[in-house]
């Protein structure tokens, strides 16, 4: 019986840890998608050990915002310059002054790879 229960808890405390890492590469994924989208952290104890109904709901968390990254990173750009055209005109710039260095700023904030830069959800 000793035994049993010996390899009941190693193979509770294996579960233990695997949720716990789980849980750290969740949250991971978490912050690098909410800095991109400037979206709110998913709330969850990192203190606790989560649950696999937990664990389900962070992974189905982080599909709807990697879903809305892939979406949005067509339009990002676009809306991105559109955005930073109509923020220029309000500024009442004359033609070619800060205008290309800001340009060049936002340029910096979106990689070429096409991706959304980290402010890509704010527009003007």
């Amino acid at each position: 019986m000793e035994k049993n229960l010996r390899t009941r808890v190693e193979v509770m405390l294996k579960q233990k840890r695997d949720r716990k890492q789980e849980l750290k590469t969740l949250q991971e994924q978490d912050r690098d998608l909410c800095d991109i989208l400037c979206a709110t952290p998913f709330c969850i104890d990192s203190n606790a050990v989560p649950s696999l109904e937990d664990l389900d709901r962070y992974r189905r968390h982080l599909a709807s915002l990697a879903a809305e990254k892939v979406s949005g990173e067509g339009r990002g750009s676009r809306r991105g310059a559109r955005g930073l055209l109509t923020g220029l005109q309000r500024l009442s710039l004359p033609p070619g002054a800060k205008a290309g260095r800001v340009c060049q700023q936002q340029a910096a904030n979106h990689p070429p790879d096409g991706g959304a830069g980290p402010h890509s959800r704010h527009e003007l």
